[in-house]
């Protein structure tokens, strides 16, 4: 199973004015921990031949963060295919689910801005890749703009 995990605090600019993190921030934090896993596998994005573009996206809120809470999002690539990855991110605060957020991520050439396949090795990695990510990055809370 392809399962990595990216945790960090909320910080209170991610927050409305009750503390509580705005529903924007749930996309941006699952963007967040995809970068993460591709520096992760040594397959930075900004190293890829191509964009990676959230091409849909269904997010189902089912309990709020609030201001300095220690999160995790988990990130499960569901189906890898030559064009299109299907990941499943959950955002959970001690263990209960805040938030599901389905995606269907697809490779955009950088120039013409189409729809191409995603580079070979980032689909084989991810395809060879095994749960060991996930016990590698436990207990590591992530800041944002935090590089490896």
């Amino acid at each position: 199973m392809n399962t990595f995990v990216y945790r960090r605090r909320l910080h209170h600019h991610e927050t409305d004015a009750d503390g509580v993190c705005h529903a924007s921030n749930y996309l941006r934090l699952f963007e967040e921990a995809l970068c993460d896993v591709l520096r992760s596998l040594e397959r930075p994005p900004e190293h890829l031949s191509h964009n990676i573009a959230i091409a849909q996206a269904v997010i189902t809120y089912k309990h709020p963060l609030s201001y300095g809470d220690q999160f995790e999002v988990t990130l499960r690539f569901v189906a890898i295919r030559r064009a299109r990855f299907d990941v499943l991110g959950i955002v959970r605060l001690d263990g209960r689910i805040c938030t599901e957020i389905s995606c269907i991520l697809a490779a955009v050439d950088r120039v013409t801005r189409t729809s191409v396949s995603f580079d070979r090795d980032l689909h084989q990695t991810l395809l060879g890749a095994s749960d060991r990510q996930e016990a590698t990055q436990a207990g590591r809370f992530m800041e944002p703009g935090h590089v490896q």
